[in-house]
């Protein structure tokens, strides 16, 4: 991402205006939500599958002060937890998921967040989309099984050391290579705004 930035203008991106929430990741402990709106900065937002599970923490009234202070992450979910280890390792600061930064139990708040849905993806410096998690509970940095139907045409496969000790890869291809409309984020509704 910074040879990106650096060396091409297209990928040149100026920090964008934050969500209403945001969680801030910069400790490499825990995080905490915060209340950013009007303030700038670069973040990575989370696109994923919540699955028929419910959320182990989510944004509520009772909640807000308690998540604004501290947000233990083993009280996360596997995808949550691994998309705070992503935006760490991507050198960013702020993560945006909706479970987390859109008040879950207030219609008229989540009604304006939504309404912001498209901007708060476009204004993010990269989209961390697990794709391959069919639930919130499934996580997407584990070894993962080479599936043909996803790339046909091959793909070049980096080692990555997974958090709990294993080997896995990250697999790099051409979009036109890939098909992943058997995907389980492909099932979602609002997948398609998102990207």
């Amino acid at each position: 991402i910074k040879h990106c930035e650096k060396s091409h203008t297209m990928c040149h991106q100026p920090a964008g205006e934050l969500p209403t929430h945001i969680i801030d990741v910069e400790a490499t402990g825990d995080a905490r939500l915060v209340h950013a709106k009007g303030q700038e900065s670069k973040y990575a937002a989370l696109t994923y599958c919540w699955g028929v599970a419910t959320q182990s923490v989510a944004l509520k009234k009772e909640n807000i002060d308690a998540l604004s202070s501290n947000i233990p992450l083993d009280y996360l979910d596997p995808t949550i937890k691994d998309a705070i280890f992503m935006t760490r390792a991507l050198g960013l600061r702020y993560l945006w998921v909706d479970a987390l930064c859109i008040m879950q139990d207030d219609s008229d708040a989540a009604g304006e967040e939504l309404r912001s849905m498209a901007k708060i993806y476009n204004n993010a410096a990269v989209t961390i989309s697990a794709s391959c998690a069919s639930s919130v509970q499934d996580g997407f940095l584990q070894l993962r099984l080479t599936r043909e139907w996803l790339h046909p045409y091959g793909s070049v496969q980096l080692p990555y050391r997974c958090r709990d000790g294993t080997l896995g890869r990250i697999e790099n291809f051409r979009r036109r290579q890939y098909n992943g409309n058997a995907e389980p984020i492909n099932r979602r509704a609002w997948t398609m705004q998102e990207q």
